[in-house]
């Protein structure tokens, strides 16, 4: 008797909270609890009503929240002195703040773009690992140290080496002697490429043959500074790339692999 009261008890607390909720539909919750203090249950109502309080703080802009409705309840007007320098001092706060951050972004940001750009190009595509001097619509200004070339060769040699090291851009005709005149119409295309005036490399390579007059013949039209024969050519570079590199370092991984191997035995450069 006790079970079958029990279950009938429960129906019925199912039924009437059903009941209450569809009575009640614009507030179920006071429906339920009369429901519930007839039927004598243990419900407890802990709905808290939804407060949220907003306390000042010793900054500009709470200052600047704040002032206006106290400023409009103390003086019946919001325009007051108080507000409009609670604008003032959100705007140079502002300001101040742009400004650092410009500060400091030229000083993080920007200042490792250069760095970084000066060790190797980004260009191109704007996440372009190395700068294509093929590629590029724009000279190599020689502010990289690295670069790849039209031949897609990684270099980071100083440019006169680089330029030194392509003797078929140099003799443009393929005679086998870089002239002058070479030089001086290929100047343009040269300089772009490489950030070097190949005259004025054509007549370092002239000023250094002549010092070596006492120890190899030179040919007429090399000591009129009108051309430069390959074999005098390849004679020169070796001395004048050297200097490029300026790491004396070097010096005995060369001489390990022969290198100053003819200018020892024949005494044909006096550096050596």
């Amino acid at each position: 008797h006790n079970a079958w009261l029990s279950k009938d008890r429960t129906i019925l607390n199912v039924v009437g909270l059903k009941l209450a909720s569809t009575m009640n539909r614009l507030n179920p919750l006071d429906g339920l609890r009369r429901f519930s203090t007839r039927l004598g249950s243990a419900f407890v109502d802990d709905t808290e009503k939804a407060v949220f309080s907003i306390r000042p703080s010793d900054n500009v802009y709470s200052f600047f929240m704040f002032v206006t409705p106290t400023e409009h309840e103390k003086e019946g007007s919001s325009f007051t002195s108080d507000t409009i320098m609670s604008y003032l001092l959100v705007l140079i706060n502002t300001f101040m703040q742009g400004l650092l951050l410009f500060a400091i972004f030229n000083k993080i940001v920007v200042g490792n773009i250069e760095w970084q750009n000066g060790i190797m190009k980004v260009g191109g595509a704007d996440w372009g690992l190395f700068e294509s001097v093929a590629g590029s619509q724009s000279c190599n200004d020689g502010g990289s140290i690295c670069f790849v070339d039209h031949n897609n060769t990684f270099s980071c040699a100083p440019p006169s080496v680089q330029l030194t090291g392509r003797w078929n851009e140099l003799d443009t005709n393929g005679d086998g002697t870089w002239t002058l005149q070479e030089a001086t119409e290929a100047r343009k295309t040269l300089q772009c490429k490489y950030a070097v005036d190949p005259v004025e490399v054509f007549n370092v390579f002239v000023n250094f043959l002549k010092h070596r007059e006492d120890v190899i013949w030179l040919s007429p039209e090399l000591k009129n500074g009108k051309e430069i024969p390959k074999p005098y050519f390849t004679y020169a570079a070796g001395d004048i790339i050297m200097c490029g590199y300026r790491s004396k370092d070097m010096c005995p991984n060369l001489l390990k692999q022969g290198v100053f191997h003819v200018p020892l035995k024949y005494k044909t450069a006096p550096r050596v």
